[in-house]
C-alpha cells in the first residue's frame, strides 16, 4: 500500500506518467483472478486484493495523468494479448475439470501480464523521466516484506509475486542505470516532439 500510495502521489505531482495499457490490463486481470483465487483456497488473497485495488486507482489516474497520445505498438500488442486471454481463460475453465484448469489458466494470465509488464520496461528504458525511481525502490521493499509475511506460498503465489517483485527490481535498476544526459535532455526532446 505504501509503494502504491507513493506512486500515486508522484503521478498527481507530475513526476510519473503511468502506462495506461499496463495498469488497465493489470487491474482487469486482478478482477478476473480474484474470485477464482478465493474459490480455489488461495491463502494470500489480501495481497491480491490490495494490488488489484491500487492497480485500478493507478489505471484511473492514468486517464488524466498518463502518457499522452496514441497507444504505442507495444501498448497495442499488450492489449490484444490481454483481450485474447479472456476467451482462452473461459475455454480452459469450461473444458478442463476443476483443479486441472488451474495451471493452464494461470499460464494464460501470466502471458497477458508479461506483455503488460514489457510495456513498462520499454517506457522505463526509453522515457525514464516518466517514472519515479523512489516509487519503484519502495516496491522492492514492499515485495520483500510481503514475501516474509506470507503464511504459506502456493506455486502460483511464488511465480506471480516473484514476477512482480522481479519487475520492481529490474525497473529500479533500469531507472538508475540510464545515462543522466538522456534524462536531462528529456524536456528538450519532448518539446521538439510536441512542436
Amino acid at each position: 500500500m505504501g509503494s502504491s500510495g507513493y506512486y500515486l502521489r508522484t503521478i498527481w505531482a507530475g513526476k510519473s506518467k503511468p502506462s495506461r495499457s499496463s495498469y488497465w490490463i493489470w487491474f482487469f486481470l486482478g478482477l478476473l483472478i480474484f474470485p477464482s483465487y478465493i474459490l480455489s483456497g488461495g491463502k494470500n488473497w489480501p495481497l491480491n486484493a490490495i494490488n488489484t485495488f491500487f492497480c485500478g486507482w493507478i489505471a484511473h489516474s492514468s486517464l488524466r495523468y498518463g502518457e499522452g497520445g496514441a497507444l504505442t505498438k507495444w501498448d497495442r500488442r499488450a492489449v490484444v494479448i490481454a483481450v485474447l486471454s479472456v476467451p482462452a481463460w473461459v475455454v480452459l475453465a469450461l473444458f478442463l475439470p476443476g483443479e486441472t484448469a488451474t495451471r493452464p489458466i494461470f499460464a494464460v494470465q501470466m502471458i497477458a501480464d508479461a506483455f503488460a509488464t514489457f510495456v513498462v520496461y520499454e517506457k522505463a528504458w526509453n522515457r525514464p523521466w516518466n517514472e519515479d525511481k523512489t516509487a519503484w525502490a519502495i516496491s522492492i521493499v514492499a515485495f520483500a516484506a510481503n514475501a516474509m509475511a506470507a503464511p504459506g506460498w502456493e506455486f502460483e503465489d511464488v511465480v506471480l509475486n516473484g514476477w512482480m517483485g522481479g519487475t520492481a527490481v529490474a525497473i529500479t535498476i533500469i531507472l538508475h542505470v540510464r545515462p543522466r544526459y538522456f534524462v536531462a535532455e528529456a524536456p528538450v526532446v519532448m518539446a521538439a516532439l510536441e512542436t
